[in-house]
């Protein structure tokens, strides 16, 4: 980050005594953009794997409440009895923006879309708290 600082500053170069204040700068833009966002404080913030659930809305598309980096898996409760299948990443399901496998985006997963190409059963995200 110094050295783009430098750079955009037209400066030879910029010290490491600068280093906090920059880190510091850098989380308060990074809060910034949450409140514009209107997400959770550190919604950016990669924490490593953790497991989170959605409530499901009945539709073919659901809208994550958060941006996401990766989506290792997916499981759903269709029968509403606490007992998750796996969905798999394009046969079930596809993550938006949609992306080539092995590309990589600077956009993050927003939504997951339903499979409707396949002749398999899913054709909606079931509806219901943590489906």
């Amino acid at each position: 980050m110094r050295q783009e600082l430098a750079t955009g500053s037209g400066a030879s170069d910029v010290s490491a005594k600068w280093d906090y204040a920059l880190w510091q700068m850098a989380q308060e833009c990074s809060r910034l953009i949450d409140h514009y966002c209107q997400l959770e404080e550190n919604a950016f913030l990669a924490s490593g794997s953790e497991t989170r659930y959605v409530d499901g809305n009945g539709r073919a598309e659901l809208w994550l409440p958060w941006p996401a980096t990766s989506i290792s898996a997916v499981s759903v409760d269709e029968d509403a009895n606490e007992t998750y299948t796996s969905w798999t990443q394009g046969t079930d399901y596809f993550r938006w923006p949609y992306q080539d496998s092995g590309m990589p985006t600077s956009n993050p997963i927003t939504r997951l879309d339903v499979n409707l190409l396949t002749t398999g059963s899913k054709s909606v995200w079931y509806a219901g708290q943590r489906s």
